[in-house]
């Protein structure tokens, strides 16, 4: 099978695509039977396209559907591709074939592009309404559009290639129905620390957040990665940042490297960083030397809320440590009282 990047230099064929997760060359697919059963069709065959140490790099799905003009109808022949985290990578048609609209007029080089950009959006409403919806159907077929004989709705024309609103419509549901998940779940299924790093290169967010929220809890799995994770913690992006902390779990403080991260984060990030830092050591079922350590000489620039959960942290694990002590008889002398009393309460245990 030819990738979607071979197809793209081939210039018998037509491609048009969007930047890929994955940047390796493909050595093997295999294939699975798609889970969409269209009527009087036997069923598409999904093709995973893999690369080096059993990489998924692409999906694929071969089209061949009528679309018809005003009771003429020509076979349309297509492929879309998907990338592994069940984002759009790209159509292509073999060499010979062509889009076309009403009256059989080919698409021209804007056409395309335009239905690419279309494809490339997930938003659309394309996929969330019927094709009777998009269309308004006449009595008389005095417009011709692909599929019907009517004309498409006005307020939809901004999410079709105009005289192309049926195979514009076509290919966009099967790019977002059930294939995509078919798709995702596959890539969950064949997961390894190879793709993980690979995918953790991706030129679009939406293929890291993905990543992370596929990876949360289990990045003790993928050690080498979750170095790479934990330096994303750190990321200009808030939404980055915030779902590569969200991927860690408590398990994950047993990794000292990783601990000393996490408390660089601790002590230079924002107020939900540290909560959610601290939300995995109260979830530990042990505190390990280097959060004592880490604790015992930041908690005294901590918020009050912060001293106080640390302050019980302590007492529930029954933690001794001499810095921790100094920093609580300064604690017991707090203005806040809440928090001095935490502190009082504490050098009593001791």
């Amino acid at each position: 099978m030819t990738s979607p990047q071979e197809v793209q230099k081939n210039k018998a064929s037509i491609y048009y695509g969007t930047p890929a997760t994955i940047a390796v060359p493909e050595t093997h697919h295999r294939s699975k039977v798609s889970p969409v059963q269209e009527e009087y069709m036997p069923p598409d065959t999904l093709i995973q396209h893999l690369g080096r140490d059993n990489i998924p790099i692409s999906y694929s799905k071969n089209i061949r559907t009528s679309v018809c003009f005003d009771n003429q109808c020509r076979l349309l022949v297509a492929k879309v591709h998907w990338n592994p985290t069940g984002r759009y990578l790209g159509y292509s048609l073999p060499e010979g074939e062509f889009l076309s609209k009403k009256e059989h007029d080919p698409f021209s080089v804007q056409e395309y592009e335009r239905l690419n950009s279309l494809l490339a959006d997930p938003n659309l409403p394309l996929g969330s309404i019927s094709y009777n919806e998009l269309v308004l159907e006449s009595q008389a077929p005095l417009v011709g559009i692909d599929g019907v004989s009517g004309a498409t709705n006005q307020d939809l024309l901004a999410y079709i290639v105009e005289g192309a609103a049926y195979t514009t419509y076509k290919l966009y549901q099967i790019l977002y129905g059930p294939d995509r998940q078919f798709i995702e779940n596959w890539t969950r299924e064949t997961l390894n620390e190879a793709f993980v790093i690979e995918a953790l290169k991706s030129p679009e967010i939406a293929d890291q957040l993905w990543l992370l929220k596929v990876l949360k809890g289990r990045l003790s799995e993928f050690p080498i990665a979750r170095q790479q994770i934990a330096e994303l913690t750190k990321s200009p992006n808030f939404s980055l940042a915030d779902n590569a902390l969200q991927a860690f779990s408590e398990r994950d403080l047993e990794d000292d490297q990783i601990t000393n991260l996490l408390f660089d984060l601790f002590e230079m990030g924002d107020y939900g960083k540290r909560n959610r830092i601290l939300a995995l050591l109260e979830s530990s079922k042990t505190v390990n030397t280097i959060s004592i350590k880490r604790l015992s000489e930041h908690v005294l620039q901590l918020e009050s809320p912060f001293q106080v959960r640390v302050i019980r942290l302590f007492e529930k694990h029954k933690i001794k440590n001499s810095a921790f002590d100094q920093a609580m008889k300064q604690l017991s002398q707090s203005n806040n009282d809440f928090v001095a009393q935490e502190a009082r309460s504490y050098l009593k245990l001791r």
